[in-house]
Order: structure tokens, then C-alpha cells, then sequence
């Protein structure tokens, strides 16, 4: 059932997070269709523990795609590229090795609550929302 789904997985009490979650919904490509799950969730931890992945380690992003999980600055760049506008120029930076790319994002992740601030609540969807998020509890 999700093989074939983009599934973005974000940490549903940053703002910032939730401000791209926001963004991707506004400007994604018409005939892409994205899904959402904030790491908190019982879904997230479960679809990621497949890959070997910590949904506790809310400093990171994870975009998974075509059977791969990406993260960090990887995952942040591959969304890019299926969005509408100037945005997705910046996959090119994919030619960026990961090593050079992630300190900055560990970077802007590390201080992200301090600099966009940390909500009460995970993001709650919309009722038009609802069915691109997968969520769990």
C-alpha cells in the first residue's frame, strides 16, 4: 500500500517543519501526490524501524520514495525537485555530496525550535487534509 506513495515524515511539534508541510501541500506539482506523517506517530515508527530509521530523532526529515528513505538535506532537496516554481532549481545541489550538504542542515535543525519555535500539539490536519496524512496512535 505504500510502495508506490511519497511519504514525508516531519516533526509534528516544530513550526518550521510544519511550515513545510504547509509549503509542499501549496506548491507541489499537480500530479504528485504526497503523504505526511509527523515522527511522533505510531506509523512513523513503525514504516521507519523497516528501513533502519530512528523516528525519535526528530532533527531529521525523511522523504521516502520509490522503496528508498532519505534524510536530512537528501530528503529536503528530493521534495524540492517535485514542487512547483524557482524551488525545485535547488535539487541540483544534490550534486553536493551528503557529508558537505547535512552540517548546515544539522545546523538550522539543531536550533530550530529556538529560531522558528516548538508548537503545544502536533499539526493537526484539515478535513481536506486528512487523507494525506498517515497517522497511527
Amino acid at each position: 500500500m505504500t510502495e508506490d506513495r511519497k511519504i514525508i515524515f516531519f516533526d509534528g511539534y516544530c513550526s518550521l517543519c510544519n511550515g513545510v508541510v504547509d509549503f509542499v501541500i501549496r506548491t507541489k506539482k499537480d500530479e504528485i501526490d504526497f503523504y505526511f506523517s509527523s515522527l511522533q506517530s505510531d506509523f512513523a515508527k513503525e514504516f521507519l524501524n523497516k528501513y533502519d530509521k530512528d523516528a525519535n530523532a526528530l532533527e531529521t526529515f525523511y522523504f521516502y520514495e520509490n522503496g528508498v528513505v532519505h534524510e536530512k538535506s537528501t530528503a529536503a532537496l528530493k521534495v524540492a525537485n517535485h514542487l512547483k516554481g524557482p524551488i525545485n532549481w535547488t535539487s541540483f545541489l544534490l550534486v553536493i555530496p551528503a557529508f558537505i550538504r547535512n552540517p548546515f542542515y544539522s545546523l538550522i535543525a539543531k536550533n530550530r525550535y529556538r529560531l522558528f519555535g516548538k508548537k503545544d500539539t502536533c499539526r493537526m490536519p484539515t478535513v481536506e487534509e486528512r487523507a494525506m496524512f498517515l497517522e497511527r496512535s
